[in-house]
Formats: structure tokens, sequence, C-alpha cells
């Protein structure tokens, strides 16, 4: 069951480290987008009263931005729900793993006395094996 864990805990981890890079990802490609954005916009400073066109398709660009900026903020939402959802999970599990490792420790604790014991008990098997053998002198 330990094992269990501590390949679960990993695999929480690697997740978390996972969601971690994504999130990184996302910004450098918001950080794009905004450049992309601030271009755009000095472009249409230089040229607006020519080029009607152009601000349309300007428009419809910066309309696609900002909903790719909207999806990107739900989703670093999301990464980071489920990076604090996976976090706790670890720490339970890191718990859960410090109990077992209590209770394996306790039950090596039993075993080395039950085997104690049991060393006591063939010990005293063979003395008495002896004894029951001695022939035995009524004075």
């Amino acid at each position: 069951k330990s094992r269990f864990y501590l390949e679960k805990v990993e695999y929480l981890q690697q997740k978390l480290t996972t969601n971690e890079q994504e999130l990184g990802s996302e910004r450098i490609q918001r950080a794009e987008l905004e450049r992309r954005l601030a271009d755009q916009i000095e472009k249409l400073r230089k040229g607006a009263g020519e080029r009607t066109t152009e601000i349309r398709q300007v428009r419809e660009k910066l309309a696609d931005a900002l909903h790719s900026l909207t999806s990107e903020r739900e989703l670093r939402e999301k990464a980071d729900a489920r990076s604090r959802s996976q976090q706790q999970r670890i720490q339970q599990l890191e718990e859960d793993l410090g109990t077992l490792r209590r209770a394996n420790d306790t039950l090596s604790e039993e075993v080395a006395m039950l085997r104690v014991t049991k060393a006591n008990m063939e010990e005293v098997a063979k003395t008495n094996a002896v004894l029951d053998s001695t022939p035995k002198h009524f004075g």
C-alpha cells in the first residue's frame, strides 16, 4: 500500500508540473497576443482614416484576441483550481503515507518481539526435551 501511495504522489506531482508548464506556455502565448495587439493598435493610429477595410479586419482580430485572452484566463483559473486540488490530494496522500509508515514500524516491532518469543519457546522446548530424556533418580 505504501508503494501505491508513493506512486500516486509521484503521479500527482508530475501532473502538477505538467499543469504549471502548460500555464507558463499560456502566459507566453498571452504576452505574444498582447504584443500583437499593441502592434495592430499602432498601425491603426497611423493610417486609420484611409484604411476602413483594414480597420474592420483588425477589429475582427482584436475580437478574436480578446476571446483568446478570455479563454486563456478561464484555462488559467481552471489550471489553478486543478493545481490546488492536486496539492491538497498530495498533502493527504503524504499524511496517509506517514500513517502507513508508523503502522509498518509498529508491526515490524511486533514481529521482532514475536520472533524473540518464538526463539525463547524453542529454547524452552529443547530444554524440556533434554530434561525428559535424562534418567530420573529418586533418592
